[in-house]
C-alpha cells in the first residue's frame, strides 16, 4: 500500500465541492429536482486470454478485445492483466472545476478523483452491455427474487419499465433500472459472476492511459445517451443542465416514457471504450462492488484494490441519461445507500478471468 499525498493547494481550492450528482433522481439530496414520477460460445477449456497491454515508447494501448458468453447469455469482454491510470490529475480537476463550478450547495465534487495513480489489475471479464430487463426477468423467475420497482410506487411510465412484475416487449432489451445494490449483486451471483470493483469498472471504461471519456479526451454528445442528447445542446455544467431541466425537463418526462429515455446497449458505437465495452458513459449509472470512501485513493492498494472493508454507501459509476457532461466522465465517483433504487441506476457484471 502506498500513501499518496495531494498536490499543494488542491484541497483548499476544491473545498467547496461535494459529490457530483447533478441534482439527479438517484440522489436523495438533489436540489429538489427529483424526477417528477422520477453472448456466442461458452468459455472453453484452454481458451487463451488476451495478453498484457503494451505500446512502443512507453505508450499504453488497450489490447485487442476478446469476447465470451456468460451463463446469463451476456457477451463478456476480456480485459487483460496490466496497469492503468486511475483517478484524475490536478490539471484535469482544475480544468473541469472551471467548466463546472457547481458551488457549495449543489453537491458537486472532484476531490475524490485525486490523486491519479497507477493500478495493476489481474485479467477479468466484464459485460459488454448493461444487464437488460429480459435477462433480469429470467433471474426474477428462476431465483424467486423481487422484481424491480419504482421506489415511489405506482405505474408511472416515466419512472417504471415493468408492469405487474413483468416486462413489456418494448422494454425487454433495455437496461434494467430501479434495482438496488443488493439486487444487482444477487443477479450477478446467480449468473456466476459478481459486480465489478471500482478499479475494474474504471479500467474497462477508460483503457490503460486514463481517457477522460470512454472514446477519448474531448466531449462529444453524439457518443452517449445523456441530458445533452435530449436538450440537443452541450450541457457541460450543472448550471447549464439545471437551467435546461427547469425549463424543459418535465416536459420531456410528459412526452416520453422511461422506455424512450433509456437506450438499448450498443446504440452509440462511437462511445465504446478502448476495449469495446459499451455505455460506460451515460444511459444508466451502474452499481459497483466497493463501499464508497471519498479519500480511498489516498492510501489504496496498488494492485487489485477492492475498496474499504466497510462503509455506509456503495459506489456508483458512469452517469445516466439524466446527467450533464461533467457527470459522465470515466473518473467521476458517486455513491448511494445500498437499498437505494432509481430510474437512472442499473448495473453490469464481471468475473475473474479463468
Amino acid at each position: 500500500m502506498r500513501h499518496r499525498h495531494g498536490e499543494k493547494g488542491l484541497k483548499s481550492r476544491m473545498s467547496p465541492f461535494r459529490k457530483l450528482w447533478s441534482g439527479s433522481p438517484d440522489n436523495d439530496g438533489g436540489e429538489g429536482r427529483m424526477l417528477k414520477c422520477v453472448l456466442v460460445v461458452g468459455i472453453a477449456a484452454g481458451f487463451l486470454l488476451a495478453g498484457t497491454e503494451s505500446g512502443s515508447g512507453g505508450e499504453k494501448k488497450a489490447a485487442p478485445s476478446k469476447e465470451v458468453v456468460g451463463k446469463d447469455g451476456s457477451v463478456m469482454i476480456i480485459i487483460p492483466a496490466g496497469e492503468f491510470l486511475m483517478g484524475s490529475t490536478t490539471t484535469t480537476i482544475e480544468e473541469w472545476s472551471k467548466i463546472d463550478d457547481c458551488g457549495p450547495n449543489k453537491q458537486c465534487s472532484l476531490e475524490d478523483e485525486f490523486p491519479q495513480h497507477p493500478v495493476m489489475l489481474d485479467a477479468f471479464l466484464i459485460d459488454k452491455f448493461e444487464v437488460t430487463n429480459a435477462q433480469y426477468f429470467k433471474f426474477v423467475q428462476a431465483a424467486k427474487h423481487r422484481p424491480p420497482a419504482d421506489p415511489k410506487g405506482g405505474e408511472d411510465r416515466s419512472r417504471n419499465l415493468w408492469e405487474g412484475g413483468k416486462v413489456p416487449p418494448a422494454a425487454a432489451g433495455l437496461p434494467v433500472v430501479n434495482v438496488d445494490w443488493n439486487d444487482a449483486q444477487a443477479y450477478c451471483e446467480w449468473a456466476g459472476k459478481r459486480l465489478p470493483t471500482e478499479a475494474e469498472w474504471e479500467k474497462a471504461a477508460r483503457g490503460p492511459d486514463g481517457k477522460v471519456f470512454p472514446w477519448g479526451p474531448t466531449w462529444d454528445r453524439s457518443h452517449l445517451n445523456s441530458a445533452s442528447l435530449w436538450a440537443n445542446q452541450d450541457l457541460m455544467s450543472y448550471e447549464a443542465w439545471a437551467t435546461w431541466w427547469d425549463a424543459k425537463g418535465f416536459d420531456l418526462l410528459e412526452a416520453k416514457t422511461l422506455a424512450g429515455l433509456v437506450k438499448p446497449g450498443g446504440s452509440f458505437p462511437g462511445g465504446a471504450s478502448p476495449y469495446g465495452v459499451h455505455d460506460m458513459a451515460g444511459n444508466v449509472s451502474e452499481w459497483v462492488a466497493d463501499w464508497a470512501a471519498p479519500d480511498y485513493y489516498q492510501a489504496s492498494p496498488d494492485r487489485n484494490p477492492k475498496g474499504p472493508d466497510k462503509g455506509e454507501k456503495r459506489a456508483l459509476r458512469g452517469g445516466s441519461w439524466y446527467n450533464h457532461a461533467n457527470a459522465v466522465r470515466t473518473s467521476i465517483r458517486r455513491d448511494a445507500y445500498p437499498n437505494h433504487r432509481a430510474n437512472t441506476i442499473g448495473f453490469r457484471c464481471a468475473k475473474a478471468a479463468p
